[in-house]
This record gives C-alpha cells, structure tokens and sequence, in this order.
C-alpha cells in the first residue's frame, strides 16, 4: 500500500486519506480539490512530494509550514485558495520561493528555485 506515488481523490476517499497520508513516504503528487478544510501535519513526512494542488479550497485557511520545508517540492497550487495566503509563515516566503499570480491574485508557490531538480528526477 506505501508504494503508491500517485493519488487523485474523490470527496469519499479523501478523509480516509488524510488519516493516513504519512504512510506514503513515496508519494510525488496529490490533488485535493474543493473538498479540505485541514491539510495533516503528517503530509510533511512524504519527503519525495513535488507537486501538490489545493486548487479552489474556499474552507482551506492556514498550511503546515513545513511543507514548505519539503526537499523535493517544485509546485504548491493554491489557486482559488487565495485566503491560505494571509496565515502561511516565512518559509513559504523566504529568498528563492516564488508566488505566481493569475488575475492579480496569488495562485501558485513556486519552490523550483530552492528546490532544483536533479538530472535523474528530470
């Protein structure tokens, strides 16, 4: 079960997964989408995630900040979940982190710049 890189969840699946989600040390990517109000501190114990959308999660207030301690992490979309942007602490804004705006609003964590890919990941 730990093997799984990848996860798309439906509303059903989602809870179930938030409960366990420190147990997929290999997961890359995760979508959740207008379904979470908290996203677990365990996230953070998945090292290889990448890529990570929270896309239009209005209930969605606040992230643990050491997601954005992530080794690996390129992308955090937060598009239409701009009200994170108000509670996140200073590493998601430290020298290198980029925020990518979409009609005036942030939308994206950009961390491609801390965070480089390696040759054997590219």
């Amino acid at each position: 079960m730990t093997s799984k890189k990848e996860f798309v969840l439906d509303e059903e699946e989602k809870e179930k997964f938030l409960e366990i989600i420190g147990r997929f040390k290999n997961l890359i990517y995760f979508s959740l989408r207008n379904c979470v109000s908290v996203i677990p501190p365990q996230t953070c114990e998945c090292k290889d995630l990448s890529f990570i959308s929270l896309i239009d999660n209005p209930k969605l207030r606040t992230l643990p900040e050491c997601l954005a301690e992530l080794p690996k992490l390129q992308i955090l979309g937060l598009k239409g979940t701009e009200q994170v942007f108000d509670n996140l602490g200073p590493a998601f804004f430290r020298e290198g982190v980029n925020t990518i705006t979409t009609g005036g609003k942030p939308a994206y964590i950009d961390f491609s710049e801390v965070n480089p890919e390696t040759e054997e990941e590219a």
